[in-house]
């Protein structure tokens, strides 16, 4: 008898943190998650308006606006899979086909493609500020004998290929 007034306890428990569970993931991941996601998109968007007003257009501006857009890309996968998708069940029901094949084979891996390509853009950036400043002859030959475009391309396709 002790055991079933226990039993009944902790399914009482769980019943109650599911349904915490369930309000937290409503406003975090739903709610707050869509917010700041949109908020993201448009500083990204406007970002890259204003970079690209640039007259000279550098290479660092170029790595600024490639990260721009893998970011626009990274938080709207972001935001179909964990908001709209998981807790909204939009735009597919959990039950179609489409959820079935399109979220975990093609979204959530292109997620996690974008995720890393951002940080490799990342220190791809924070390696050109190095040679800038601290090695500023060696940065000053590759400026002088690469074009802008030339260097993003041998900088951008390793990152893509792997």
């Amino acid at each position: 008898m002790l055991n079933n007034s226990l039993s009944c306890v902790d399914s009482a428990q769980s019943e109650e943190s599911q349904e915490i569970a369930g309000i937290c993931s409503f406003w975090l991941e739903g709610v707050f998650l869509t917010a700041l996601g949109i908020l993201g998109l448009f500083g990204n968007i406007l970002s890259i308006i204003v970079i690209s007003r640039i007259e000279i257009g550098s290479f660092f501006d170029n790595l600024l606006i490639t990260l721009c857009s893998v970011d626009i890309i990274f938080i709207t996968f972001t935001i179909v899979h964990y908001s709209l998708a998981r807790v909204f069940f939009w735009p597919w029901p959990e039950s179609s086909l489409v959820w079935v094949y399109l979220i975990p084979k093609i979204i959530y891996p292109l997620n996690n493609i974008t995720f890393c390509c951002s940080v490799f853009l990342t220190v791809l950036m924070a390696r050109e500020r190095y040679l800038a400043v601290c090695r500023p002859i060696l940065h000053r030959n590759m400026v002088i004998t690469a074009s802008n475009g030339r260097r993003l391309v041998t900088s951008i396709l390793p990152l893509t290929l792997f």
